[in-house]
């Protein structure tokens, strides 16, 4: 058994032996480490995505615009990169105090996969809660009866009795209730599909992304973060939306 590598949002408490590695996008990258899995963890709450060592140490890579990154001497980052770095750089950050790291093919490619998974993990939870407002409102009375209320009224059976009571307490006729089922499953069935076919466009805009610019520039367009100044400035955008808001 090796340790697990995972990504939560921040606002969520995870529970048992997690360290923490990094933060990005509003979302801990962490690891458990092989010793302590057992029923000492407990993790499902906080709704992570497993992910792999490589990926969750990427995490200081994936918002490198530049393709460069400060280090800090005693930080934690100098940490995590000590054993990529080369001698004469070890020198020059004893030296120095402060160095920058280029990063490599690698490390771009692993920083772009990470900060795609969050931007999926955030669309993820954005149509989860969207799910669950689709039955917000409804009383456990009414969800709990909803099956035999589809059923029923999709049925060839004459025998109807819940949605004979609902007619009679509604004050219409078995027909109409019947129509009435049928409309509220057809509209749910639209909704649902509406969601799906919303999110698996987002999913794939973030896909497409070839580099950690394109991510920026989605996040601008759609999850209400601005790209950097330097960023708009090549690109040509003289202003960011007026609103940043995230979109979906």
């Amino acid at each position: 058994m090796s340790d697990i590598y995972l990504i939560y949002r921040d606002s969520l408490q995870a529970e048992g032996y997690v360290s923490e590695i990094g933060r990005f996008l509003n979302h801990i990258v962490a690891k458990i480490d092989k010793s302590y899995i057992d029923n000492r963890i407990r993790i499902g709450s906080i709704e992570p995505v497993f992910i792999s060592k490589d990926l969750a140490y990427s995490w200081m890579f994936s918002d490198c615009y530049d393709g460069k990154l400060s280090i800090k001497k005693n930080s934690n980052l100098e940490e995590q990169l000590r054993s990529k770095l080369s001698t004469p750089q070890l020198e020059e950050l004893n030296e120095k105090i402060k160095i920058k790291y280029t990063l490599t093919d690698e490390d771009k490619a692993l920083g772009l996969e990470l900060h795609k998974i969050i931007l999926k993990k955030i669309i993820s939870d954005r149509f989860s809660q969207k799910f669950l407002d689709l039955k917000s409102g409804v009383s456990a009375l009414e969800l709990a009866s909803w099956e035999t209320q589809k059923e029923e009224a999709f049925s060839n059976n004459l025998d109807k009795p819940l949605l004979e009571a609902l007619a009679l307490a509604n004050k219409i006729t078995l027909e109409e209730m019947v129509f009435k089922v049928k409309s509220k499953v057809s509209k749910y069935k639209l909704s649902l599909a509406d969601l799906l076919a919303q999110e698996q466009q987002l999913k794939k805009e973030v896909n497409d992304c070839q580099s950690i610019a394109d991510c920026h520039r989605l996040r601008h367009l759609k999850f209400g973060i601005s790209m950097s100044l330097r960023q708009m400035q090549n690109e040509n955008i003289e202003v960011s939306p007026a609103t940043l808001k995230i979109t979906f």
